[in-house]
């Protein structure tokens, strides 16, 4: 299966996951926040081809966090979506340290091929995890700041504006720095600029895709319930 068609399945996949998990409310947006901060962490490393181009395999996940933040400003305000992503921010510490105790105990003699590829795929896990955290918590913090400055400007109108300039504030601060830490060192300075600009590409692409996913879910339009006004600045 060529690697765009599994890109846009991805994209589909994740975006109704999205859609999904909002109907659980505040916890469900969590969810989705923290279950994507760790497959950024498993799949971020891996360098994919994508329409001609090289870049890495984590972009789908990385963008749906930013959509789910943006969720959680507009729905339940901007104290309350600060708060998730110190939520995924915990569970990602506590997801690279476990894993590298993990793969440090003694394979069973039957098991010895699993342990040698589960220690190959974790082993390299903390630098990419180094690169998420400090990538995820500054770019996502920006995400937040800026959407929830435009939504005040802007009394509540204008969501895909807001979205795509909070996405893409965010993002160009996030691609750089997370290429720059994971891949320094490992890519050429070309390979990784491409790597980079591609990343930011594709990441700002499917914010534009998810733009009407967040008309979907009802975060415009529709009266807050008492229990939604829990977290509005």
């Amino acid at each position: 299966m060529p690697n765009e068609l599994i890109f846009f399945a991805t994209v589909v996949i994740e975006l109704f996951f999205l859609l999904y998990m909002l109907r659980l409310g505040m916890q469900g947006l969590v969810a989705v926040i923290v279950v994507n901060i760790i497959l950024v962490s498993c799949f971020g490393a891996l360098l994919i081809p994508l329409f001609g181009f090289t870049t890495n395999a984590g972009n789908v996940f990385y963008s749906v966090i930013f959509l789910a933040a943006q969720m959680m400003v507009e729905r339940y305000g901007r104290s309350a979506a600060s708060k998730s992503i110190w939520i995924g921010f915990s569970a990602l510490v506590i997801f690279v340290l476990m894993a590298q105790y993990s793969i440090r105990l003694t394979a069973a003699a039957d098991d010895g091929a699993l342990a040698d590829s589960m220690h190959t795929v974790f082993s390299g896990v903390p630098r990419i995890a180094l690169a998420s955290m400090g990538a995820y918590l500054i770019s996502q913090h920006l995400n937040i700041w800026i959407f929830a400055f435009l939504k005040d400007k802007y009394d509540g109108r204008h969501l895909w504006l807001r979205s795509l300039l909070s996405s893409v504030g965010g993002q160009l601060v996030d691609s750089s720095l997370f290429f720059l830490i994971a891949f320094v060192g490992t890519l050429s300075s070309g390979g990784l600029l491409q790597a980079l600009l591609i990343g930011f590409c594709t990441k700002v692409l499917v914010g534009l895709i998810g733009i009407p996913v967040l008309y979907m879910g009802g975060v415009i339009g529709r009266p807050f319930g008492r229990d939604e006004q829990i977290g509005v600045k």
